[in-house]
Order: structure tokens, then C-alpha cells, then sequence
């Protein structure tokens, strides 16, 4: 998936992809976008929070999802809040 800021459109092109290829289910459709956010360098609450309003997510279930896959142990989580404020996958 390309970076955000070095092509949007392409960007978000490669989201809704990725969505539409998640199923129909809400949680893993959100899930994998914070992962991709994640990966492409939007990795903070506020970015990722607006990439998922703007593909049609509410801000409270994109928030939900982040906070709940959120942690340091693998077996549980699938990212971590780092000290500058950002999220790293684990």
C-alpha cells in the first residue's frame, strides 16, 4: 500500500480495496483499516480516526476498535501506543 502523503488518492484507492476484500463485517473492515493507516505512516488516534470517517466509519467504533487492539503482548493486541503518541503494529 502506497503512503499517504505521497499519494493520497492511490492511498485511499488502496483502502476501499481492502475493505471491500475484509467481508461485511464492520470490526474486521476497521481493523484492517488502522492496520494499513498504521503501516502507511498515518499512524496517530486523530489520523487514523479521520481516514475511517471519511471511508464511512463512525469515529466512535474506528476509536473502539483502536483502543481495544491496543497493548504490548502479541497473543492479545495488535499495536502499541508508543511514548510520542503514535501506534506501532506489533
Amino acid at each position: 500500500m502506497s503512503d499517504i502523503d505521497e499519494d493520497p488518492t492511490a492511498f485511499f484507492r488502496a483502502l476501499r480495496a481492502l475493505i471491500a476484500a475484509s467481508g461485511k463485517n464492520k470490526d474486521h473492515q476497521v481493523i484492517n483499516l488502522i492496520v494499513a493507516c498504521i503501516e502507511a505512516g498515518a499512524n496517530t488516534e486523530k489520523r487514523i480516526t479521520a481516514i475511517g470517517c471519511k471511508l464511512g466509519f463512525k469515529a466512535w467504533h474506528t476509536l473502539s476498535k483502536l483502543n481495544e487492539g491496543n497493548g504490548t503482548s502479541p497473543s492479545r493486541s495488535r499495536w502499541r501506543l508508543t511514548f510520542d503518541g503514535t501506534y506501532a503494529l506489533l
